[in-house]
């Protein structure tokens, strides 16, 4: 009769519904992760790229890259697109560092306020860049 009993409450235990308290749990802690941190505002201005604030840049400050850039873009009055600057920039590189150049010269010439963009990666001199090139010595505005 022992036996019986032994193998009864077996059955009772496997019969009997288990508590789940495993999604509890997992619940618990969505509610205290769920408080995020708060959006940048948008006074909050990123400090690089073509959004960055504004540089005060002058023309012993461009490097060998940007002046480049200037020349080549001082030389047409029509947009340019980032692959004809980049080809006619650094002709001796590879397509996609000569592109990548470009673009990052681009970047800082545009905060400056040297260069505006018209389009979709087409670029050209604006009026401030224009009269700062016109002021440049000439050694140092002809392309390499």
């Amino acid at each position: 009769m022992a036996a019986k009993k032994k193998t009864a409450k077996k059955t009772a235990k496997k019969a009997a519904p288990k508590k789940v308290a495993a999604p509890k749990k997992a619940a618990a802690k969505k509610a205290v992760a769920a408080p995020k941190a708060a959006k940048k505002k948008r006074a909050e201005q990123p400090t690089s790229g073509q959004s960055g604030p504004p540089l005060e840049l002058i023309r012993d400050k461009l490097n060998e890259k940007e002046s480049r850039v200037v020349s080549v873009l001082a030389g047409d009055a029509n947009p340019v697109p980032i692959n004809a600057l980049a080809t006619n920039c650094f002709a001796d590189q590879p397509a996609s560092k000569a592109n990548s150049w470009v673009r990052n010269s681009l970047r800082r010439l545009a905060r400056a306020k040297w260069v505006e963009k018209v389009g979709k990666g087409t670029y050209r001199l604006s009026e401030n860049g224009r009269a700062q090139y016109e002021s440049m010595p000439e050694a140092a505005s002809s392309p390499a």
